[in-house]
């Protein structure tokens, strides 16, 4: 009885092996485009950002998303340093997108912030609290109220075209957003060439 287990072990062992071999020699264009495409530092999630400013947006691009205070003593600037410095290495290759939560009616601090370290971002203003809400709803784990203010955990968002939704990132995470929009760009390259 134990024989004719591992018997039937080892065969369906055997079997599994060959066909995984026959995969690889027809297939390994179609398996290493398979990898790529999942293989990404961030966070994958299911989020997508519905807003109707995003809809001008060229899809053909990829974007980073941040949520930023013009007061934000600490993670915003981390944000800000992080999104420049990406600037710097993509240049027109790359977009942005700032949602700023400055709420009344100055709403200069952001804008200016975004003129000054990244020209051409799309600043959003969640000045009415429907919208923000709807942007807490969206990105769920990035907001959270407290008592009468908002915290946000300081996330950075890849909104990468064709993925199935915001690839997310801590704002340390500098090179893996290098990294896997390298990866992410090369892989298109490789499904529009093939």
């Amino acid at each position: 009885m134990r024989r004719t287990i591992r018997r039937n072990s080892v065969i369906a062992l055997a079997l599994l092996c060959l066909l995984l071999a026959v995969l690889l020699i027809a297939e390994p264009g179609r398996l290493l485009k398979l990898d790529k495409a999942l293989a990404v530092h961030g966070f994958q999630t299911g989020f997508k950002l519905d807003h109707h400013l995003l809809a001008t947006l060229p899809s053909d691009k990829p974007y980073l998303v941040t949520a930023v205070f013009a007061e934000c003593p600490d993670v915003c600037p981390m944000n800000m340093n992080t999104l420049a410095h990406l600037a710097e290495r993509f240049k027109d290759d790359l977009g942005f997108v700032l949602i700023s939560l400055d709420v009344g009616a100055d709403k200069t601090g952001v804008q200016a912030w975004a003129e000054l370290a990244l020209p051409g971002a799309m600043v959003i203003h969640a000045d009415v609290d429907a919208q923000l809400r709807q942007i807490m709803r969206q990105l769920p784990e990035s907001f959270y109220p407290a008592k009468g203010t908002i915290h946000h955990s300081g996330a950075i968002y890849l909104m990468y075209p064709n993925r199935p939704g915001l690839i997310k990132y801590r704002a340390q995470d500098r090179q893996y957003i290098y990294d896997d929009i390298l990866t992410l760009k090369l892989n298109r390259q490789q499904h529009a060439s093939s």
